[in-house]
């Protein structure tokens, strides 16, 4: 029997600062609607 890992969970305390991290990191942009201290939910 196989397994596959679909999602994962990233906690962090800066959340907007990880995003800058992997923005650079797969050469993506940050959402234009997303910044420090914003909440989506």
């Amino acid at each position: 029997m196989t397994s596959a890992v679909r999602h994962t969970t990233i906690d962090s305390a800066d959340a907007y600062r990880l995003a800058g991290f992997w923005s650079q990191v797969l050469g993506l942009p940050i959402h234009e609607d997303e910044g420090p201290g914003t909440r989506t939910y």
